[in-house]
């Protein structure tokens, strides 16, 4: 089923990358692990600690950007916008306005935040409140497996309530926003260490022909084989996702995707390529200006990203390798960028 929709998906970017520059095209995008290192399914002292820190994914930011900078300028009204959405519960749901506008995503402002949080809450209140989570004794206990999702696992009662009300909240935000905009494509993008494989498999539902949905594989799956779990039941188990769903592990990968589909072009593509393969390349790093990635981290794949593993064994040929196969100059910068990741020692699939 996942190859006959990728084939699928294959066709309809040959049509979009003639076309897609004059289409109206919205991300809608969630923000911890799938734009902002958080590391939730970590730990509670992790996912605190992270919360008020502003790292991001390696140029995460560029490929928005570079997704806002072809807009079509032909059209009277613009073409392109940006959505942030957030499930983070309570208080540890406000930081992430002032993620985005840290690091400079575009359209980073209140009215493009749809979380059901309220961002404009006095920046040091919400600082000190975190630390003070954070310093307790209770954050520093692991987070245990079920006490944060997947919407289909066994949670304690508490916790199935949680999931439901976070489900329903960004269901509730974000098919609007879709019907709002019957003219426009949607890319829909999150993670699998929550429930936005279930909200936004309830858009596809919904709207099978407008939506995109790419989830950041950041977590590994319950299969032992260490592949991409794909779900083969109605409801998925922990950190599987569904079928109709493109897995992505690194920016650039993603960044792959988005000129399959049409959204940037040939240059963007190279240029966060090329800048990600030095961000991790031992020999240039260690000759480096190294304040440059401040504001990220070196070493992007780290070992808590367990979904590694599984996404460069079982889908960076299909996805990655075979999608840049007749392009000599891209098929031999992935393979190296391929082989940084994969000697990388938050992910080593061959040793």
């Amino acid at each position: 089923m996942k190859y006959i929709f990728y084939a699928l998906s294959v066709i309809l970017s040959l049509y979009f990358a003639n076309s897609a520059f004059s289409q109206k095209f919205i991300i809608i995008t969630d923000v911890d692990d799938t734009i902002k290192i958080t590391k939730v399914m970590v730990s509670n002292k992790d996912f605190i600690e992270n919360g008020i820190k502003t790292k991001m994914f390696f140029n995460m930011n560029t490929l928005f950007q570079k997704f806002m900078e072809n807009n079509d300028s032909l059209n009277s009204t613009p073409s392109r916008n940006i959505l942030y959405v957030t499930g983070a519960p309570g208080i540890l749901g406000y930081p992430a306005l002032h993620f985005l506008q840290a690091n400079h995503f575009p359209m980073a402002t209140e009215s493009n935040f749809i979380g059901k949080q309220t961002p404009s809450i006095d920046k040091n209140y919400i600082i000190n409140k975190i630390r003070e989570i954070k310093n307790s004794s209770s954050a520093n206990e692991n987070l245990p497996q079920e006490a944060m999702f997947p919407f289909a696992t066994s949670s304690k009662f508490i916790n199935k309530k949680i999931n439901e009300s976070i489900y329903n909240g960004k269901v509730s935000s974000i098919k609007p926003i879709i019907e709002n905009n019957p003219d426009a494509y949607f890319i829909l993008l999150g993670d699998n260490g929550q429930l936005d494989p279930d909200v936004y498999k309830q858009m596809q539902l919904l709207y099978p022909n407008r939506v995109y949905t790419f989830i950041h594989y950041a977590y590994e799956g319950p299969s032992d084989n260490k592949i991409v779990n794909y779900s083969k039941n109605i409801v998925r188990k922990r950190y599987e996702i569904y079928q109709n769903q493109i897995p992505f592990f690194t920016v650039s990968d993603l960044a792959l995707q988005f000129y399959k589909l049409g959204v940037i072009n040939r240059n963007d593509l190279l240029e966060i390529l090329n800048t990600s393969i030095l961000a991790i390349d031992p020999i240039y790093y260690s000759n480096s200006d190294k304040h440059i990635f401040l504001n990220n981290q070196k070493l992007i794949y780290d070992s808590w990203m367990t979904g590694c593993l599984g996404f460069m064994n079982s889908e960076w040929n299909r996805l990655v390798s075979n999608a840049v196969i007749n392009d000599a100059e891209l098929s031999e910068k992935f393979f190296y960028f391929n082989q940084l990741i994969t000697n990388n020692s938050g992910c080593n699939p061959y040793k």
